[in-house]
């Protein structure tokens, strides 16, 4: 039987079994406190600590997809659907533009048509049009084909965000139609696809699901490393009344324990990093924290003095921002909480 380190030990380790990696995530009290602080500490030694703005724009809800916990599942009748148009989703990227944000994130419920496609490669090229390319471009749009994949790329993509949700098998289609609209082994082969292509890849998971256990959670941080993702998305599930998952709602964590699961998954994440320059675990170039790998952190928008950021109940926004109102169609809190933003 294998003897787990005491759990200092296991702190200061970067290499961590899925047993350690439990041992992280069960931590209460002081020895959480200690993970957290010791997760920052990795992640200033690679990264600044400042907010970084994207700006999201969440332009469609329209969804070919039937996931067991989204709100925007396509047998979800009671949802009012919308897309914005081309003329929208440019007046958005330009006023992000304006904000001083470095990227924007183009994101939708998942199509695979032929329209949409063409579509998405012709608002890439125009978005990239905006002070001659100088706005980076992230995509969150699902499953597609290796040609897809490719024409957005060319076209001026940049970043791709394709969360796996749970890197567990059977988790997965707990929480999924098991068919081959919904397939695990297409949607790992997608974010293999995605690195070949030569996006900034991100993947991620929901923290708190129903029938989900520390082991898959454990897991799911050694899938991280396994697929080198440049970009780790983890947010707490939120349980959608209108989801076929609602029904397990009694069987998830409380709001407060996914939070503190959620910030213990990315402090471990952040705490495998190591004091290379480039933040890789010498000797194996895999896996670890390095510049530019954050949760959802982008480069720091285009010079805007510190000053001119304030914190809101919203988070952090440029001080000189102003609201931008709700467009006709668009219900309010149509977008997925469990999205990465």
């Amino acid at each position: 039987m294998t003897m787990i380190p005491a759990f200092d030990d296991i702190l200061r380790k970067q290499d961590l079994s899925l047993e350690e990696i439990k041992v992280l995530l069960a931590a209460e009290g002081d020895e959480m406190e200690r993970l957290l602080r010791r997760g920052l500490a990795v992640k200033l030694q690679h990264l600044d600590n400042y907010v970084h703005l994207r700006g999201l724009i969440e332009f469609g809800n329209v969804c070919e997809k039937n996931c067991f916990y989204c709100g925007l599942r396509s047998g979800n009748e009671r949802v009012e659907r919308y897309c914005l148009s081309d003329e929208e989703v440019l007046d958005c990227a330009r006023l992000a533009h304006e904000l001083g944000y470095g990227s924007v994130a183009l994101q939708s419920g998942e199509r695979s048509d032929a329209a949409f496609i063409e579509r998405i490669e012709r608002l890439v090229r125009e978005i990239k049009k905006i002070d001659n390319g100088s706005l980076g471009i992230t995509l969150s749009l699902g499953e597609q084909t290796e040609e897809t994949y490719r024409r957005w790329f060319e076209a001026g993509a940049h970043r791709y965000l394709l969360r796996i949700e749970s890197s567990n098998e059977e988790l997965y289609y707990r929480i999924h139609p098991k068919n081959s609209l919904h397939d695990f082994r297409h949607r790992v082969e997608c974010l293999e696809i995605l690195k070949k292509t030569g996006y900034q890849t991100g993947t991620g998971v929901m923290v708190g699901l129903p029938f989900q256990t520390l082991d898959h959670l454990a897991a799911d941080l050694l899938f991280f490393k396994q697929m080198d993702v440049a970009m780790v998305g983890l947010g707490p599930y939120i349980p959608h009344p209108d989801t076929p998952l609602y029904k397990f709602k009694d069987l998830i964590p409380s709001a407060a324990e996914r939070m503190d699961l959620t910030l213990k998954m990315i402090a471990i994440q952040h705490g495998r990093g190591d004091g290379e320059p480039d933040g890789r675990s010498p000797g194996t170039g895999k896996g670890h924290l390095r510049r530019g790998q954050c949760h959802h952190a982008e480069p720091h928008a285009r010079g805007i003095p510190r000053e001119l950021f304030h914190l809101s109940g919203q988070g952090v926004r440029p001080r000189h921002a102003r609201p931008v109102p709700v467009l006709p169609g668009h219900p309010a809190g149509g977008h997925r909480p469990q999205d990465p933003v």
